[in-house]
């Protein structure tokens, strides 16, 4: 039945459009109703508009619930209405439903996508639409006359209306303001003309923001209150607090699908959100946890946020999230802040992000001296890190950090990797700080041995100061033999008088007591008479018997001393056997007949300590005084006296007791087969041909002697003779199991000044050894050795220890 013209033509004065919400079913209802709807009852009753006013019941768009899938209506401007059946009430009406057209109308209002909607209407009612067209005039939105014809065929079918309604609220939902109807409607037609049942737009809060013009739509509060899109705006806009409180309310939903969404939304608006945010940083929800963050990126700076953020990394559970706390704070402007993010690293991150997290420390430790001190102990503490990359850049990093306190204690941390504390020790050595230095020196000596311990205990005795000097002092009772008398020649080089005391203790626990004591003596020597004279009053036996011996040097240094021979004398009576010994070596240094003469008188001393000490006596005098006495103690019974003896009379170039020397060269005792060979080797002249052949044979059977002593006197002896026989006899020991002794063989074959010694040294060259390498690169500059310079050369490109790199440029500059 076709609806009356009058109806059709005739534009409505007046729209009267009430939306209220239905709290249980979540929509909402248009209200249409103008004062002349009921001028055509049967149109009014065909197009279903009557029982909807007398149900009063309301159709809205459905989007306030989060939790569920996506509306089935979209939001303004990709929206295509259509005139449908509904159920109202219970009852089957007629009315306008929106249907989501986002991927074909999106996008901002132009001619085309007008046409385009236009086209979907017809293409979605093909029988309804019929060859009904559109004709657009001018420029949207404003200026622009949109026109549309209606098929004739369609109008007289009763299609007019359905037609007018669709397109009026589709295009007007695109912007327009309006659509003309030629010949079924004056002027323009708007969505207040349309006699229909409509859903409209409503928007909960979260969609209405950020602003955009929703034309006819609603805003849904939290609270259920429903205003115009328009008044929102205008309301947001002027920062309604109101409105902002009812935004912030989402944030204590229950449901994380709404607080995500809301989180998402703030950074786009222009609020103050952070306070309402900081909270959510620890959310039981992972997801709300991990958005707070992104949301606060704005207030990165902010202390509140610096600090919750600091305690997010720090507690949360989510390794992801604590992750993305740190590198938050890592962005930081503040280097209090910022230091978080590698301080994590070190702690959480991969070995290469501990590691370059190490380097990041470094730089900001040495930059910033408030944060200094948090550094250096997140570093000490990754010293024990089970990835040793990450525990050697520790080291590197405190290094960096000139961080010499902790490096020092971390020495005494036994959890620390035995390596890894040498590397520290090693570091200390080298810096400038005379405490650090000595400190790691202390350690290196300690806890190395041979070339790397003697070298650490030589670097200390560079030190100078008490500390350095008490440093060296307790290696005279170190572990190895070398160390001790290493540390007795730093002391006696050094030449502080301090270090007696030391000296006396390591002498009294009997270890290497006779070298130790000669190095004392040597350290006693180089002090001022007066000092020596005093040291003879210590109560100490060593100390007095060291200084009794350097008195009689000192005198003959200075030219004769009345004090010091009277105190003496006086010594060659005490009651003390070491005193008399002592003084009776001592005052062969005056070589005057009244000494010769107290030295005969106690010749025949009980005490084999005083015999020594006569014979040693007796070595200063170098015409015939006293050698009956030399003679006779060749057969002495104390071994030591033997062997004073035998020094005596090689000092004295005394070689009538030839035979009787060469026999104590099979003595039982090491000592005095020592001194028998260290005299042949000196005695023997060299113009008497059989002669030094016969030593040599002797010296180097002396190379394979059960005692290391002798074996060493062997072979200096062997490199005094400067003879080319005697390299065989050294070259023996090149193959010794002992370092000590293969280094000495390499040492003497130096000093032979025999070119058939250079092949001989040049074999160990390239040794595992260094002490070797050393020993060896330093023989052949004695050689003089022209002819290892290609090898030399070649050593030097494949040296890793500098010091010897060092050795090998001198050495070559010097050959």
């Amino acid at each position: 039945m076709p609806i009356p013209s009058r109806f059709l033509k005739k534009k409505n004065p007046k729209e009267s459009c009430l939306m209220r919400f239905n709290f249980q079913t979540g929509l909402g209802r248009r209200d249409n109703s103008s004062s002349d709807t009921n001028t055509c009852p049967a149109a009014t009753s065909r197009l279903g508009w009557r029982r909807g006013l007398r149900n009063g019941l309301a159709l809205a768009l459905a989007t306030a619930c989060f939790g569920v899938g996506a509306p089935a209506f979209a939001e303004g401007g990709s929206v295509r209405y259509s005139y449908e059946l509904i159920e109202l009430g219970g009852d089957n009406e007629y009315g306008l439903v929106p249907v989501s057209e986002q991927k074909k109308l999106s996008g901002k209002l132009s001619k085309s996508k007008v046409f385009d909607a236009f086209k979907l209407l017809k293409a979605k009612k093909k029988t309804t639409y019929g060859n009904s067209s559109i004709k657009i005039t001018g420029n949207l939105p404003s200026k622009a006359k949109i026109s549309v014809t209606i098929d004739p065929s369609k109008a007289s079918a009763g299609f007019a209306p359905i037609i007018m309604a669709e397109t009026v609220y589709t295009l007007t939902e695109l912007g327009v303001d309006g659509v003309e109807f030629p010949g079924h409607f004056d002027g323009k037609m708007v969505r207040a003309d349309v006699p229909f049942y409509a859903y409209s737009l409503t928007l909960p809060l979260l969609n209405a923001l950020p602003l955009k013009d929703y034309s006819g739509a609603q805003v849904l509060l939290p609270d259920g209150t429903l205003i115009p899109a328009t008044q929102f705006n205008k309301r947001w806009k002027a920062k309604d607090a109101e409105l902002e409180k009812a935004l912030f309310s989402y944030l204590k939903s229950s449901q994380d699908f709404t607080v995500l969404r809301v989180l998402a939304l703030l950074p786009k608006l222009k609020v103050d959100f952070r306070d309402e945010v900081i909270p959510l940083l620890d959310a039981k929800s992972p997801s709300v946890r991990a958005r707070a963050l992104n949301t606060l990126e704005g207030n990165r700076e902010d202390a509140p946020v610096l600090a919750a953020v600091e305690r997010m990394m720090k507690e949360d559970k989510d390794a992801k999230i604590a992750r993305s706390a740190a590198e938050f704070l890592g962005k930081s402007k503040s280097a209090k802040a910022s230091v978080n993010e590698p301080l994590y690293l070190l702690e959480k991150g991969s070995e290469k992000e501990s590691v370059a997290a190490l380097k990041s420390l470094e730089s900001i430790g040495n930059k910033n001296k408030a944060l200094k001190s948090a550094i250096v102990d997140a570093v000490v503490s990754h010293l024990v890190d089970k990835r040793a990359a990450v525990a050697a850049a520790s080291s590197d990093a405190l290094q960096a950090l000139n961080a010499d306190a902790e490096q020092i204690a971390a020495l005494g941390n036994d959890k620390i990797a035995a390596e890894l504390r040498l590397k520290i020790a090693r570091e200390l050595a080298g810096k400038s700080a005379a405490s650090s230095a000595i400190v790691g020196y202390s350690y290196v000596g300690n806890n190395l041995s041979e070339r790397d311990a003697e070298l650490a205990i030589r670097k200390l005795g560079d030190i100078k100061g008490d500390d350095a000097r008490k440093a060296v002092e307790t290696f005279l009772t170190a572990d190895t033999k070398r160390k001790r008398l290493v540390a007795g020649d730093v002391l006696a080089a050094r030449g502080d008088i301090a270090s007696m005391p030391a000296f006396s203790a390591a002498i009294a626990k009997g270890k290497d007591a006779d070298e130790l004591e000669a190095l004392a003596y040597t350290l006693m020597a180089a002090q001022p008479v007066a000092t020596v004279l005093s040291q003879s009053d210590s109560n100490n036996k060593s100390t007095k018997r060291v200084a009794y011996r350097a008195l009689g040097e000192l005198a003959v240094k200075s030219g004769g001393n009345a004090q010091v021979k009277e105190k003496l004398s006086r010594g060659a009576r005490s009651s003390d056997a070491d005193i008399r010994g002592a003084s009776a070596s001592a005052l062969g240094a005056f070589k005057s007949k009244d000494g010769l003469e107290t030295l005969k008188s106690l010749a025949a001393d009980k005490s084999a300590k005083v015999r020594a000490g006569v014979a040693n006596g007796l070595a200063y005098y170098k015409d015939g005084e006293g050698f009956e006495i030399l003679e006779k103690y060749l057969d002495d019974s104390a071994p030591e006296v033997v062997a004073a003896s035998l020094d005596a009379m090689a000092a004295r170039a005394e070689a009538a007791k030839w035979d009787k020397i060469r026999e104590l060269t099979e003595a039982k005792d090491a000592g005095v087969r020592s001194s028998a060979f260290a005299a042949l080797g000196t005695l023997v002249s060299s113009e008497d041909k059989k002669g030094v052949n016969d030593v040599i044979s002797l010296l180097s059977g002396a190379v394979s002697d059960s005692d290391r002593q002798v074996q060493l006197t062997a072979l200096e002896q062997l490199a005094s003779l400067k003879d080319s026989k005697a390299t065989t006899g050294i070259a023996i020991l090149l193959n010794a199991k002992e370092p000590e002794l293969r280094v000495a063989a390499v040492e003497a074959l130096g000093k032979t000044a025999q070119p058939s010694a250079i092949d001989l040294v040049v074999s160990v060259l390239d040794d595992s050894n260094p002490d070797i390498r050393r020993a060896s690169i330093e023989a052949l500059g004695e050689l003089k050795a022209k002819a290892a310079k290609p090898q030399l050369q070649a050593r030097l490109k494949t040296e890793e220890d500098e010091d010897l790199k060092i050795l090998i440029k001198k050495t070559l500059g010097r050959i």
